[in-house]
This record gives C-alpha cells, structure tokens and sequence, in this order.
C-alpha cells in the first residue's frame, strides 16, 4: 500500500499546486473585473479553465492508481481524500494525505468564495448565487 499511497501523495501535491494558481488567477479576475477590464478578467478565466483541466487530469491519475490498488486499500484512501475519516488510525503516509486534502479545500473553499462575489457582482439578482439564495426563502 505504501507505494500506491506514496503515487498519490505525489499527484496530490502537483494537485495542490495547481488549485493555488486556481485561487490566483481567481483573486486576478475579481480584480479585473473591479477594474472593468474585461479583456484581463477573460485571459484570467482563460488561463483559470486550463488549470481546472490540469487538475482533472491529476483525478484521473489517481483513479489510474487505485486500479492498481486492493479494494480496500482504495477504499481506505478514498475516505482520507473526503476529508471523512472520523476515528480511524492513520500512518505517517495517511496523516500526510490528509493534511494535503485538509489544505486543499481551504484552497478551493476561497476560491469558491471570490467566485460567488464575481458572479453577484456580474450577474446581480440573475447570479446563479443570487437564484440559489431567494429560492431558500
């Protein structure tokens, strides 16, 4: 399991990487549209779409990995990687994981955050964020 974990650990960390220019190319297209400078905010969304492709194919690399990995060994990791390993008694290589995992989604979480005050910004009461929010009441 050491070696499928290490594998993963690995495309986790380039995974990683990529999500933090996500996030900085998403604080560039919120500045961009402050600025009104459409042209900015489009190549930023541009550039943000190749890295959200790039970190897909970093998924598919793992799954590639868990084909080679016993069900439960999978399974395991899968629960790490969701953040939703409760009680469980992690090694060294599963506590790394998980912190990556942990980190990670501060990441994606920010992201999330600028991208919803963009699209209330843009879209005002026709923003997806906005229809989702007057649909609750």
């Amino acid at each position: 399991m050491d070696k499928g974990i290490t594998e993963i650990i690995g495309v986790v960390r380039t995974k990683q990487k990529i999500m933090g220019e996500v996030l900085a190319l998403t604080k560039e297209i919120q500045e961009a549209f402050q600025n009104n400078d459409a042209q900015a905010a489009e190549l930023a969304l541009d550039m943000r779409m190749e890295k959200i492709l790039e970190a897909q194919e970093c998924d598919e690399r793992i799954e590639a990995i868990f084909d080679f990995m016993r069900i439960d060994q999978a399974l395991r990791i899968t629960k790490i990687m969701r953040l939703q390993c409760g009680r469980m008694e992690l090694t060294l290589h599963e506590k790394v994981l998980f912190d990556l995992y942990s980190n990670m989604k501060s990441i994606v979480d920010r992201s999330i955050e600028i991208d919803k005050e963009i699209s209330k910004r843009i879209g005002g009461r026709q923003s997806i964020y906005m229809q989702k929010f007057t649909d609750i009441k």
